[in-house]
């Protein structure tokens, strides 16, 4: 047997992030209000080790052990057509109170970690909130304001 690959999904926040900021900032110069579809497909997966950091996943491995894929691709979602992308809602549901420096992250980010839970749910690997919850946009919000706390000591030093 080959050793295992390890898949890093701790990594997939980020590029979301940095794609959903790019793709907002083009939507607001079109004017667009809308929310958009998405799908994620992971390909040459097969014998990968799943791996997520968050407290819930880390209690998960422990108990039941590591999830590994045994395909060798892998979408959130079944299906082809159209009904089977998840919708996300416009960023602007994701905003904070306005004032701050790094709002317009935030609201990525926010679109980013949705895209990320249902991802994981879909692998059977719990997130602290499922994505479907009501509880997901106060979750996000305090998210954000440790991350903003973060980013306000980095750049004060």
């Amino acid at each position: 047997i080959e050793y295992p690959k390890i898949l890093d999904l701790n990594a997939l926040i980020f590029v979301l992030t940095d794609f959903l900021f790019k793709y907002n900032k083009i939507l607001s110069k079109c004017g667009s209000r809308d929310g958009f579809y998405f799908k994620i497909v992971l390909n040459n997966v097969w014998r990968n080790v799943v791996f997520v950091d968050s407290v819930k996943a880390l209690e998960y491995f422990k108990k039941y052990g590591p999830v590994i894929l045994f395909r060798e691709r892998f979408s959130n979602t079944e299906g082809k057509g159209p009904d089977s992308f998840i919708h996300v809602e416009h960023a602007d549901k994701y905003a904070g109170d306005g004032s701050e420096k790094y709002e317009e992250f935030f609201r990525s980010y926010g679109q980013a970690m949705i895209i990320h839970a249902f991802t994981l749910k879909s692998l059977g690997i719990p997130w602290e909130t499922a994505p479907d919850e009501p509880g997901i946009l106060d979750q996000l919000k305090t998210l954000q304001k440790v991350q903003k706390s973060r980013l306000s000591l980095q750049s004060s030093t």
